[in-house]
């Protein structure tokens, strides 16, 4: 698996809701220093605290984190009704079996004269 693969399994997975798209995740792969089952269900965990919003279903878009990991691809997942962020994930490869793949936390800020997003 390359970093496409990953960030394609991560998107649906968010964008519709439903951990199943994580099972194809290579298991020789390390994510976040969790093995596969680990950050599937770390990530699992986080998809089932959204749908317990009544929320089924996500747009992405992508995003940036300058804090943390700006080298990283960044996806901010929104409420299809009102656009509001509803999580953002930072995807990175950070050797050749070893991946991240978390939560950004930071809080987006507005577009301010400097041309940052957040």
């Amino acid at each position: 698996m390359n970093l496409e693969e990953i960030e394609s399994c991560v998107i649906n997975a968010f964008k519709k809701l439903d951990a199943s798209y994580l099972y194809v995740l290579d298991n020789d792969f390390t994510y976040s220093n969790l093995d596969k089952e680990g950050i599937i269900q770390d990530l699992k965990f986080k998809i089932d605290q959204i749908k317990s919003k009544n929320l089924f279903d996500l747009k992405v878009l992508p995003s940036k984190c300058i804090f943390c990991y700006p080298q990283a691809n960044a996806y901010q997942f929104v409420n299809l009704n009102n656009g509001e962020l509803v999580i953002r994930i930072v995807i990175a490869q950070e050797s050749i079996n070893e991946f991240r793949i978390e939560e950004c936390k930071n809080n987006p800020i507005p577009e301010a004269d400097d041309g940052l997003p957040f």
